[in-house]
């Protein structure tokens, strides 16, 4: 019983501590400030005993499609690379990968598991702004994030859009994951927008990227769907007809029939 009080407690801290942080970021995203915002989301998680599942070194099942994807041979770049175990585990592939985090800690964090997990393998992290890559045009092979853009205002996002198609190659390609506004995420008051497929379809068009949509509700059951931008009609009607609706069907079903958002663009 008191365990289950304490954890209530912890939640209602970082409750009230991410919601003073996406006030502050829309006040001003600045640079300066989301780092000091993520720092101080990772201290805090340091310091109520929950590094176990925030630095998991475990890949998900939908990372392994990144890994897949990101092929071999290839310079790659993962940001928002967190702990570091989604660039390295692209890396053990015979790739060159840097990984890119606002947060100077996650920067530390993700250097220490490569030392730890991979030390044959030197993987390049550095700190820095989604919004403004610090590398040079047409740098990447392939790009990744997981849990970045729902992190960053929809201005930002677009900004952001146009700085992975500049150190994009010629055909490069940027996959990303991010949670459906109809699902949410594990975020108690952070992010700073959430997307449908929807909405993420009209932006993407509003780019020069052709992208690819993946339907991740069969991949456990070994189904891999892939939609071509061209044929995402049916999908985002779909989608819409869903939102109308999900408010009177249980939280269950609901995790069923929500698409997922993992999308590929390419350049």
């Amino acid at each position: 019983m008191m365990t289950n009080l304490k954890n209530k407690e912890i939640k209602q801290v970082q409750r009230n501590l991410e919601h003073n942080l996406k006030d502050k970021l829309l006040a001003d995203p600045s640079e300066k400030n989301f780092q000091e915002a993520y720092d101080e989301i990772h201290t805090f998680f340091m310091d109520n005993d929950n590094v176990e599942s925030l630095y998991s070194t475990d890949l998900t099942w939908f990372s392994q499609i990144f890994v897949e994807l990101s092929g071999t041979q290839n310079k790659v770049l993962d940001i928002g690379s967190g702990n570091g175990k989604l660039a390295i585990a692209m890396a053990k592939r015979g790739n060159t990968v840097s990984g890119l985090d606002v947060s100077k800690i996650a920067i530390q964090k993700s250097q220490e598991l490569n030392k730890k997990i991979a030390p044959d393998i030197k993987v390049e992290f550095k700190n820095g702004d989604a919004r403004n890559l610090p590398f040079e045009n047409e740098s990447f092979d392939y790009i990744t994030s997981q849990d970045l853009i729902e992190h960053i205002s929809e201005d930002d996002f677009k900004i952001h859009l146009s700085e992975v198609y500049r150190v994009l190659k010629p055909g490069g390609r940027y996959m990303f994951w991010t949670p459906s506004e109809l699902r949410g995420g594990s975020s108690l008051g952070l992010h700073l927008k959430e997307y449908t497929i929807y909405e993420i379809d009209k932006i993407i068009g509003n780019t020069k990227f052709k992208y690819s949509w993946f339907d991740l509700r069969f991949y456990k059951i070994k189904i891999k769907i892939k939609i071509n931008q061209s044929f995402m009609l049916p999908v985002i009607l779909y989608e819409r007809l869903l939102s109308k609706i999900i408010k009177f069907l249980p939280e269950k079903i609901n995790h069923v029939l929500v698409p997922r958002l993992l999308f590929q663009l390419k350049k």
